[in-house]
């Protein structure tokens, strides 16, 4: 997909996670609880330029 100028804050709500337990994102530390990304989603950085991609991975602590 081509870039977009001053595009739209992107959030994605993930499933399956139990909204009991806290989950830690790999890439910049930032710890969260389970209900939170079931119910309010994950903010995805803005990443510039065409045809990028973002790898989420979570980890239950």
């Amino acid at each position: 997909m081509l870039t977009e100028p001053n595009p739209p804050l992107c959030r994605f709500r993930l499933k399956g996670l139990d909204p009991d337990k806290t989950y830690c994102l790999q890439y910049n530390g930032e710890v969260y609880k389970g209900y939170e990304l079931l119910y309010f989603g994950l903010s995805l950085p803005h990443l510039e330029g065409d045809f990028r991609s973002f790898l989420v991975v979570l980890e239950e602590i």
